[in-house]
């Protein structure tokens, strides 16, 4: 199940607990799972929400590379170290396939190989014994891109439907154009 019409990044208020704003979603793993471990509502909401936040693209965050998207959450929204919580990593990785429609979940897996992509070809310098693999990720780097692109624009499309919750339409107003 995944859901496309739903925008779970929409209503992220700190003091908004997400069983409350998602009762559904803590009956289904991942959010239960965190829900059952760390019983506290505050605290698992507050994991829930990580989980959002550093898994989906529609994340401001997500822009950002892992390392500095976990940084920047584990400082400033939970305000501590997410490596205590080893059921996060496990949330983290079943987002995708319980919140995401399959036109989603391409394209975070096309942005995460591009990260990945990136981090190799920044932390592997040019030497002589690598310069022929080096020159062939450069070179077919129009090609990887193209390919992103593509799977970007059915994202992008995807996002910006109007469809919501229910399969309604949203009104004039409520995609301002009023």
């Amino acid at each position: 199940m995944d859901f496309i019409s739903r925008d779970l990044l929409k209503t992220v208020y700190q003091d908004d607990l997400f069983h409350n704003v998602y009762p559904e979603l803590q009956f289904m793993a991942p959010f239960n799972n965190l829900y059952k471990e760390y019983g506290d509502e505050e605290l698992s909401s507050k994991l829930c929400w990580y989980v959002c936040m550093y898994a989906d693209p529609k994340s401001a965050l997500y822009l950002l590379p892992p390392d500095v998207r976990k940084k920047e959450l584990d400082e400033n929204f939970l305000e501590e170290d997410s490596d205590e919580y080893p059921e996060l990593l496990t949330a983290i990785e079943q987002y995708p396939d319980i919140c995401m429609s399959p036109i989603q979940r391409s394209f975070k897996i096309w942005k995460d190989k591009l990260d990945e992509r990136d981090e190799l070809v920044k932390s592997n310098p040019y030497t002589m014994d690598n310069v022929e693999v080096m020159d062939k990720l450069v070179t077919s780097a129009d090609k990887v891109y193209a390919i992103f692109k593509k799977a970007e624009q059915a994202y992008l499309k995807e996002i910006s439907d109007t469809s919501v919750w229910g399969g309604g339409e949203e009104s004039l107003s409520e995609k301002g154009e009023i």
